[in-house]
Protein backbone atom coordinates (compact mmCIF):
# COMPACT_ATOMS: atom_id res chain seq x y z
CA UNK A 1 0.00 0.00 0.00
CA UNK A 2 2.54 2.36 1.17
CA UNK A 3 4.30 1.32 -2.78
CA UNK A 4 1.06 2.32 -4.24
CA UNK A 5 0.62 5.84 -2.63
CA UNK A 6 4.30 6.80 -3.55
CA UNK A 7 3.69 6.08 -7.02
CA UNK A 8 0.70 8.32 -7.07
CA UNK A 9 2.29 10.86 -5.04
CA UNK A 10 4.36 14.11 -6.81
CA UNK A 11 7.16 13.60 -4.68
CA UNK A 12 8.46 11.30 -2.48
CA UNK A 13 10.99 12.14 1.03
CA UNK A 14 11.93 9.33 2.96
CA UNK A 15 13.10 9.64 6.43
CA UNK A 16 16.78 8.84 6.84
CA UNK A 17 18.86 6.48 4.49
CA UNK A 18 17.41 2.89 5.23
CA UNK A 19 13.80 4.09 3.94
CA UNK A 20 15.36 5.36 1.15
CA UNK A 21 17.09 2.76 -0.64
CA UNK A 22 13.81 0.64 0.47
CA UNK A 23 11.51 2.98 -1.51
CA UNK A 24 14.32 3.64 -4.57
CA UNK A 25 14.59 -0.23 -4.83
CA UNK A 26 10.97 -0.57 -5.44
CA UNK A 27 9.85 2.75 -7.66
CA UNK A 28 11.50 2.99 -10.93
CA UNK A 29 12.17 5.99 -12.34
CA UNK A 30 11.35 7.85 -9.26
CA UNK A 31 14.10 9.88 -7.50
CA UNK A 32 13.08 9.13 -3.99
CA UNK A 33 14.43 12.37 -1.92
CA UNK A 34 16.05 11.66 1.52
CA UNK A 35 15.69 13.60 4.96
CA UNK A 36 17.14 13.22 7.84
CA UNK A 37 15.64 15.18 11.20
CA UNK A 38 17.26 16.99 13.59
CA UNK A 39 16.33 17.88 17.30
CA UNK A 40 13.31 18.34 18.23
CA UNK A 41 13.05 21.78 20.51
CA UNK A 42 8.92 20.51 21.53
CA UNK A 43 10.62 17.64 23.16
CA UNK A 44 12.95 20.16 25.27
CA UNK A 45 12.38 20.37 28.83
CA UNK A 46 15.71 21.90 30.13
CA UNK A 47 13.63 22.59 34.00
CA UNK A 48 13.04 19.31 34.39
CA UNK A 49 16.18 18.28 33.42
CA UNK A 50 17.95 20.57 36.10
CA UNK A 51 16.24 18.96 38.68
CA UNK A 52 17.96 16.69 41.11
CA UNK A 53 17.51 12.95 40.62
CA UNK A 54 20.24 12.10 43.12
CA UNK A 55 17.86 10.26 45.50
CA UNK A 56 16.42 7.66 42.20
CA UNK A 57 17.80 4.62 43.31
CA UNK A 58 16.21 2.74 40.52
CA UNK A 59 17.48 2.67 36.50
CA UNK A 60 14.70 2.88 34.70
CA UNK A 61 14.73 1.60 30.86
CA UNK A 62 11.74 2.76 28.63
CA UNK A 63 10.70 1.16 25.36
CA UNK A 64 7.97 2.13 22.89
CA UNK A 65 6.60 0.95 20.39
CA UNK A 66 2.87 -0.87 19.29
CA UNK A 67 2.64 -4.79 20.65
CA UNK A 68 1.13 -6.86 18.03
CA UNK A 69 2.07 -10.31 18.85
CA UNK A 70 3.15 -11.06 15.97
CA UNK A 71 5.82 -8.58 16.20
CA UNK A 72 7.31 -8.55 19.70
CA UNK A 73 10.31 -10.61 19.44
CA UNK A 74 10.77 -9.05 15.84
CA UNK A 75 11.13 -5.59 17.65
CA UNK A 76 13.73 -7.24 19.78
CA UNK A 77 11.60 -6.44 22.74
CA UNK A 78 12.50 -9.82 24.23
CA UNK A 79 16.16 -9.15 24.03
CA UNK A 80 15.83 -6.19 26.40
CA UNK A 81 13.79 -7.86 29.23
CA UNK A 82 16.56 -10.71 28.96
CA UNK A 83 19.29 -8.35 29.83
CA UNK A 84 17.02 -6.45 32.53
CA UNK A 85 16.03 -9.50 34.12
CA UNK A 86 19.75 -10.52 34.39
CA UNK A 87 20.98 -7.44 36.31
CA UNK A 88 18.87 -7.54 39.43
CA UNK A 89 15.96 -5.58 40.82
CA UNK A 90 17.54 -2.10 40.97
CA UNK A 91 16.47 -1.77 36.61
CA UNK A 92 13.30 -1.49 35.97
CA UNK A 93 11.50 -1.75 32.09
CA UNK A 94 8.55 0.08 31.20
CA UNK A 95 7.56 -1.01 28.26
CA UNK A 96 4.98 1.56 26.41
CA UNK A 97 3.01 0.12 23.64
CA UNK A 98 0.13 -1.79 24.81
CA UNK A 99 -3.29 -1.98 22.99
CA UNK A 100 -6.09 -1.12 25.08
CA UNK A 101 -7.29 -4.20 27.19
CA UNK A 102 -4.38 -5.87 26.49
CA UNK A 103 -1.97 -5.27 29.29
CA UNK A 104 -2.25 -8.28 31.26
CA UNK A 105 -1.69 -10.41 27.48
CA UNK A 106 1.60 -8.22 27.25
CA UNK A 107 2.99 -8.76 30.91
CA UNK A 108 1.84 -12.33 30.98
CA UNK A 109 3.93 -12.45 27.19
CA UNK A 110 7.24 -10.95 28.45
CA UNK A 111 7.12 -12.96 31.73
CA UNK A 112 6.75 -16.26 30.04
CA UNK A 113 9.19 -15.88 27.07
CA UNK A 114 11.59 -13.86 28.80
CA UNK A 115 13.35 -13.68 32.51
CA UNK A 116 12.26 -10.63 33.43
CA UNK A 117 10.37 -10.55 37.12
CA UNK A 118 7.25 -8.86 37.55
CA UNK A 119 8.49 -6.73 39.50
CA UNK A 120 10.79 -5.27 36.92
CA UNK A 121 8.27 -4.92 34.42
CA UNK A 122 5.79 -2.32 34.02
CA UNK A 123 3.07 -2.11 30.80
CA UNK A 124 1.35 0.85 29.78
CA UNK A 125 -0.56 1.60 26.41
CA UNK A 126 0.66 3.20 23.16
CA UNK A 127 1.02 7.14 23.48
CA UNK A 128 1.14 9.50 21.10
CA UNK A 129 0.64 12.53 23.14
CA UNK A 130 3.25 15.26 23.39
CA UNK A 131 3.26 16.07 26.84
CA UNK A 132 2.49 12.50 27.80
CA UNK A 133 5.42 11.24 25.65
CA UNK A 134 7.94 14.17 27.40
CA UNK A 135 6.92 13.06 31.16
CA UNK A 136 7.75 9.60 30.32
CA UNK A 137 11.02 11.03 28.91
CA UNK A 138 11.70 12.45 32.04
CA UNK A 139 10.94 9.42 34.46
CA UNK A 140 13.35 7.66 31.96
CA UNK A 141 17.10 7.06 32.49
CA UNK A 142 17.43 4.99 29.38
CA UNK A 143 14.96 4.68 26.02
CA UNK A 144 16.28 1.58 24.17
CA UNK A 145 15.57 0.49 21.05
CA UNK A 146 16.29 -2.93 20.36
CA UNK A 147 14.35 -3.46 16.72
CA UNK A 148 15.79 -5.97 14.45
CA UNK A 149 13.86 -4.04 12.27
CA UNK A 150 13.36 -0.60 11.74
CA UNK A 151 12.93 1.82 9.17
CA UNK A 152 14.21 4.60 11.18
CA UNK A 153 13.63 4.74 14.86
CA UNK A 154 11.96 8.04 15.31
CA UNK A 155 11.08 7.71 19.33
CA UNK A 156 14.67 7.45 19.76
CA UNK A 157 15.27 11.10 17.86
CA UNK A 158 12.40 12.07 20.45
CA UNK A 159 14.48 10.61 23.40
CA UNK A 160 17.50 12.43 22.51
CA UNK A 161 15.76 15.44 22.12
CA UNK A 162 14.55 15.52 25.56
CA UNK A 163 18.22 14.58 27.19
CA UNK A 164 16.87 11.22 27.21
CA UNK A 165 20.22 8.72 26.84
CA UNK A 166 19.84 6.23 23.93
CA UNK A 167 21.00 2.59 23.36
CA UNK A 168 19.91 0.72 19.88
CA UNK A 169 20.42 -1.25 17.78
CA UNK A 170 22.56 -0.98 14.76
CA UNK A 171 19.83 -2.23 11.92
CA UNK A 172 17.82 1.60 12.18
CA UNK A 173 18.42 4.39 10.09
CA UNK A 174 18.59 6.60 12.98
CA UNK A 175 21.88 4.26 14.28
CA UNK A 176 23.29 4.68 10.38
CA UNK A 177 22.94 8.92 11.09
CA UNK A 178 24.71 8.88 14.29
CA UNK A 179 27.56 7.13 12.79
CA UNK A 180 27.99 10.33 11.37
CA UNK A 181 27.72 11.94 14.35
CA UNK A 182 30.79 12.42 16.86
CA UNK A 183 30.73 9.67 19.41
CA UNK A 184 27.21 9.11 18.15
CA UNK A 185 28.48 5.41 17.41
CA UNK A 186 28.76 5.01 21.26
CA UNK A 187 25.31 4.35 21.45
CA UNK A 188 24.60 1.55 18.71
CA UNK A 189 24.99 -2.48 19.57
CA UNK A 190 25.44 -4.42 16.36
CA UNK A 191 24.34 -7.62 18.22
CA UNK A 192 20.60 -8.05 17.66
CA UNK A 193 19.92 -10.80 19.96
CA UNK A 194 22.78 -11.00 22.59
CA UNK A 195 21.25 -10.04 25.97
CA UNK A 196 24.52 -10.12 27.82
CA UNK A 197 25.85 -7.47 25.61
CA UNK A 198 22.86 -5.55 25.90
CA UNK A 199 22.91 -5.84 29.76
CA UNK A 200 26.90 -4.82 29.86
CA UNK A 201 25.86 -1.63 28.23
CA UNK A 202 23.01 -0.95 30.40
CA UNK A 203 25.07 -1.51 33.53
CA UNK A 204 27.75 0.59 32.19
CA UNK A 205 25.19 3.50 31.60
CA UNK A 206 23.23 3.05 34.79
CA UNK A 207 27.19 3.72 36.19
CA UNK A 208 26.84 7.02 34.33
CA UNK A 209 24.05 8.13 36.03
CA UNK A 210 23.66 10.83 37.96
Amino acid sequence: MEIELCKAADAVVAVGSRLQQLYSRSLVNVKVELITPGIFEKFSNKSQLAVDRTVVKNFNVFMFGRATFEDLSLKGYDIIANAIGSLGRKFKLTFVGSSPGEHQKVEQWFLEKTSIKRNQLTIRSYCSQQEELKMMFYQSDLVSLPSRTEGFGLVALEAISAGVPVLMYGESGISEALHKVEDGQSVVIESDDDAAQWAQRIQELSNQSP
